[in-house]
């Protein structure tokens, strides 16, 4: 069956954004004083507006595509989602309160680069599903292993929150910080768990 092959660039530039926006939340994590990062990942997420805009067009002007309309769309949102989920996290690492808990909080940009990194990695390879089944596979356990490890990394922090009579200020900012790292990682996983989805349906 014919396929229309012009959506997989897209696909690979997005997962491009992704990894882009990883390294820079890592940088707003560890330095968030510094501005440029933070703009960077402003400009990353708009690029990353465009191409879901461009991939919602075409598929209204694609006769044949290569997975089904449905899977293409939800593939693309959850790409986009994990991008703003950055933002989210970037803008609550800045807050001033958090100068009191900070010392505490789990360096998590680096766990949050590897799960971009494997989902970078997985993209390129759906243009050939049938042959790169295994291996998709084994990245997308691989993600879903990483983001059970941070919820764990999320809660041993969090006790150690509670537990260390923090300022109740500083202690709801870290808390809110901790959740929303969480959520990229639960985002990316949501992207792994598509293209997992896609392994399943159409190998």
């Amino acid at each position: 069956m014919p396929r229309e092959e012009k959506f997989f660039p897209l696909f690979d530039s997005h997962s491009d954004l992704i990894q882009r926006g990883a390294t820079q939340l890592q940088e707003i994590l560890h330095d968030p004083g510094a501005s440029a990062p933070f703009d960077q990942l402003d400009r990353t997420i708009e690029e990353g507006d465009k191409i879901s805009r461009q991939v919602l067009e075409r598929l209204r002007a694609s006769f044949v595509v290569p997975f089904d309309r449905a899977d293409i769309k939800e593939m693309t949102v959850a790409m986009q989602a994990s991008l703003k989920a950055m933002m989210s996290a970037a803008t609550a690492r800045r807050s001033p309160r958090l100068d009191g808990v900070a010392a505490v909080l789990p360096p998590f940009g680096a766990r949050i680069v590897a799960l971009a990194s494997d989902i970078r990695t997985a993209i390129p390879l759906l243009e050939g599903l049938d042959r790169n089944t295994e291996q998709l596979h084994q990245i997308c356990q691989r993600i879903g292993d990483g983001h059970a490890d941070l919820v764990e990394q999320r809660d041993a922090a969090m006790m150690q929150l509670f537990d260390g009579g923090s300022d109740p200020v500083a202690m709801l900012a870290g808390v809110r910080l901790l959740e929303r790292v969480t959520l990229v990682a639960e985002r990316l996983d949501a992207v792994a768990d598509r293209i997992d989805d896609l392994v399943l349906d159409y190998v």
